[in-house]
Formats: structure tokens, sequence, C-alpha cells
């Protein structure tokens, strides 16, 4: 009887505490959960932070190199625009130098002329002095015109060695950087 009457007391005792522990274990389990949560997204939003400021060191330097390869390239082009224009001087020269050979050529083959037509006219006991005066008149004229056009050919390739030797010391002094001595 005592037993019969304490049972629903009990099991009524044992029902609250069960249903306390459910509800502790319950809110115990949801602050876990809510504190996961929030640490989870406290290391995502750091992570997000991380990526973006990685992303924007990135674009900041990718476009500064292309600012850098499109100042190399301006570089380049008016260095090139120069080289061409030294280049067409340089024609120029040698077409005025070439004008020049060809008019020194001319006054050669005249005094050429008028060597061989002196010679010949000539009747004396010294014939063979003037023949050979003659003769070394030709040689000198030839050695003359050849000499002529050599150093033509000469100096328009040094001319042209040395405006691209230029043209390359101006491209690489702007495209390197400038350092500090």
């Amino acid at each position: 009887m005592v037993g019969e009457r304490l049972w629903k007391p009990l099991a009524l005792i044992a029902l609250v505490a069960l249903l306390l522990w459910g509800l502790s274990t319950w809110r115990y389990a949801s602050g876990y959960a809510a504190g996961n949560r929030l640490a989870e997204q406290a290391w995502q939003l750091k992570w997000e932070t991380r990526n973006r400021e990685e992303e924007t060191a990135r674009a900041n330097r990718e476009r500064g190199e292309r600012a850098e390869e499109q100042r190399r390239w301006q570089a380049m082009i008016k260095v090139k625009q120069n080289a061409d224009q030294q280049l067409e001087q340089i024609k120029a020269d040698a077409a005025r130098s070439t004008a020049d050979v060809e008019r020194l050529r001319c006054t050669l083959s005249q005094l050429r002329q008028q060597l061989a037509d002196r010679s010949p006219c000539r009747v004396s006991t010294a014939g063979g002095a003037s023949s050979a005066s003659a003769a070394a008149g030709f040689l000198f004229a030839d050695v003359l015109g050849e000499s002529l056009q050599r150093n033509a050919a000469l100096a328009a390739y040094a001319d042209r060695a040395r405006a691209a030797g230029l043209a390359c010391e101006r491209l690489y002094d702007a495209v390197t950087p400038l350092r500090a001595p």
C-alpha cells in the first residue's frame, strides 16, 4: 500500500526529472551547435577577409605589372621610331656620299681621259717615262675609285651598326628600372 501511494509521485518526479534532463540536454546541444556556428562564422569571416586581401594585392600587382609592360612597350616603340629616323638620315647621308663618289669618279675619269689624251701626243726620247707616268696615273685613278667605293660601303655599314647599337642602348635604358647607386 505504501508503495502504491508512492509510485505516482515518484513516477511524476521521475517524469519531471526526465523532462528537465531532456530539456537541459537539448539546451546544451543547441548552445553547443550555436557556439560551433558562431566560431565557424568567425573563421569563415577571417578566411574571406584574407582571401579578399590576397585577391586585392594580386590585382594591384597585376595592374602594376601591366602598367610596367605598357611603359616598356611605349619605350620600345619610341626607340624604334627614333632608330628608324636615324636610319633614314643615314640612308640620305649615304645617298649624298654616293653622289659625291660618283662626282669624284667622273672627275677621275676626266683626269684619266686627260692623261690618255696627253700621253700619245708626246713624241720624245722619254716616251717610256711618259707611258709609265700615264700607266701610274691610270692605276692611281682606278685605285682611288675603288677606294672611294669601298670607303662608302664601310661608312654605310659603320653608320648602320652605330645606329643599331645606340638604339639597343636606349632601349635597354628605357626598359630597365632605374637602380640607386
